[in-house]
């Protein structure tokens, strides 16, 4: 996989993103947080945390980090509006971390160690790859809970994306 496929896939991800928070700020605070069995992480919040935490640990385990306590918790985002304060940065770590890797970093194995202590090893672009796809996923689950709230995102496909951000060449 090229970089270029990847900057791609990652304006997609970021747009599917942005529509799904954007339709989120449309219900109420208890609509946000409330139990639903549509769900194994408890809400729309706990779903869009897990979105976002899943994006914070591979970007880190992608940069090598020592560490892999990133997980984020419910309680540190009472409200959407720490929720999307969050999101915009991790946005702008993430997209600037796709900016300075190059083909050969991503064709690199990254070996890594899961909550558990469980070594694994994948290329860099599969990962993120995964990153995406996991993401695209759990806004898929939010999309089916904000529909039955009467406030459906709409279209969140990749080739959706992809016709309405391409301009088309001008033939001559």
């Amino acid at each position: 996989m090229r970089k270029s496929d990847l900057i791609m896939l990652f304006a997609y991800n970021s747009w599917a993103n942005n529509r799904i928070l954007s339709t989120v700020t449309r219900l109420n605070p208890d609509q946000f947080t409330s139990p639903n069995p549509c769900t194994g992480y408890g809400s729309i919040r706990g779903l869009l945390l897990h979105i976002l935490t899943a994006e914070l640990v591979w970007r880190e385990r992608l940069k090598k980090s020592p560490s892999d306590d990133f997980f984020l918790d419910q309680d540190s985002f009472p409200t959407l509006d720490t929720l999307l304060y969050r999101w915009q940065r991790e946005e702008v770590l993430l997209q600037n971390f796709i900016e300075e890797l190059n083909d050969q970093q991503l064709d690199e194995p990254i070996i890594y160690t899961n909550r558990r202590g469980e070594a694994f090893e994948n290329i860099c672009w599969n990962i993120l790859t995964h990153v995406v796809n996991h993401g695209t996923q759990h806004r898929s689950e939010v999309a089916t809970i904000l529909t039955g709230y009467g406030v459906s995102p709409g279209d969140l496909d990749l080739i959706h994306y992809l016709r309405i951000s391409t301009t088309p060449k001008e033939v001559p």
